[in-house]
């Protein structure tokens, strides 16, 4: 019998989509950047030039993603002990400011203890929860407070008088906004809310100030 009709028992290898084998090395490199670099300046300035080789590789007109190499340079700058017109910050009247980084700690630790108590944790456990990770991250919790919990349950409070007054109250209305409304959409399409706590405490776990 002829073997025409037969496959051969040999298979081809598959072919690796380029942009599939480009996004992993990109996560293998920033995930290297997140375990080894010990600084957020070290992080962000690793991370950048990542960035820069990418979009180098792809092909994009250098001219057209310099505001990335200036940033470059403005951190290196830094590293030498020198403060960039592009790092100056802007005189704004009133309280100071918390840096954003502080923001998103708290923002991701309310809606992570939000994600716990609808799961059906309550509000101590989800709080106590959230703390040890905080803590892990090296959160720096008042000296004052009677129990790091009982601060993760008020981030969650302001959180909620933020977004109970709408916006226009607060410059933070927007950020928190966007954050419950992908916890609500995420809910509203099925996802586990245990487990969509276990991505917030992921997110939570990479910022360090």
């Amino acid at each position: 019998m002829s073997d025409g009709g037969r496959k051969s028992g040999r298979t081809k290898p598959a072919r690796v989509d380029w942009m599939e084998q480009e996004r992993r090395e990109l996560e293998q490199r920033l995930r290297a950047i997140s375990e080894q670099k010990t600084t957020p300046r070290d992080r962000a300035g690793a991370a950048l030039q990542v960035a820069i080789e990418h979009f180098d590789f792809l092909g994009v007109s250098q001219d057209l993603f310099y505001t990335l190499v200036e940033i470059q340079i403005a951190f290196d700058e830094g590293a030498r002990g020198l403060l960039q017109p592009l790092f100056q910050p802007d005189e704004k009247p009133g309280r100071p400011r918390r840096p954003w980084a502080l923001v998103q700690q708290q923002g991701y630790a309310a809606l992570a203890m939000e994600a716990l108590v609808r799961a059906g944790e309550s509000r101590e456990q989800a709080a106590k929860k959230v703390a040890r990770v905080l803590k892990q991250v090296g959160y720096t919790f008042p000296s004052k407070s009677k129990a790091d919990r009982r601060t993760v349950a008020e981030m969650r409070d302001e959180v909620r008088r933020i977004l109970a007054a709408k916006a226009g109250k607060s410059e933070l209305y927007d950020h928190y906004d966007f954050d419950q409304l992908w916890l609500e959409q995420e809910m509203s399409g099925g996802k586990d809310p245990a487990e969509l706590a276990k991505e917030i405490l992921g997110w939570l776990s990479a910022i360090r100030l």
